[in-house]
């Protein structure tokens, strides 16, 4: 069986990925402040303390709503863009013929290709149920503001 390139630059994509979540969540741990994650946690934690002590409701009201908007339509164009993946990966041959004009390195096989396409499609359903979750959050949180 010759060496296939794929699974090489899978595994070193799966490799960088795990790599960085650690060291992302270490970083967390050690120095909250200097991640992104940290900070927009604190400054968070600082606009909820000053929109309760000025009680300035109407930004809270309009902030929540622009958020659940910006969620709202990322989750749309997630489970679209997951559809219509899902739709040509299943219903077309064509998938085949595209695979061999772009697939320089890797397997062209019509089965891996459909897994492949397969993971995307799960890849933006994760991505629609994460902004869903969010809107969900964002609703109790504009219960909790008030």
């Amino acid at each position: 069986m010759p060496f296939n390139f794929e699974f090489l630059i899978v595994a070193t994509g799966l490799g960088i990925f795990w790599g960085y979540h650690l060291w992302h969540f270490f970083q967390i741990k050690r120095t909250p402040l200097a991640t992104s994650t940290g900070f927009n946690n604190k400054a968070g934690s600082i606009w909820i303390k000053h929109i309760r002590e000025n009680s300035l409701d109407i930004l809270a009201i309009q902030t929540m709503r622009n958020w659940t908007m910006a969620a709202t339509f990322l989750a749309s164009t997630s489970i679209l863009i997951a559809l219509g993946v899902l739709s040509f990966a299943l219903t077309t041959d064509a998938l085949s013929e595209i695979a061999h004009e772009l697939n320089y390195l890797g397997s062209q096989s019509h089965t891996i290709l459909l897994i492949k396409a397969l993971f995307l499609a799960a890849d933006f359903m994760f991505g629609f149920i994460s902004f869903i979750l969010a809107i969900r959050f964002y609703n109790h949180a504009s219960f909790l503001i008030n």
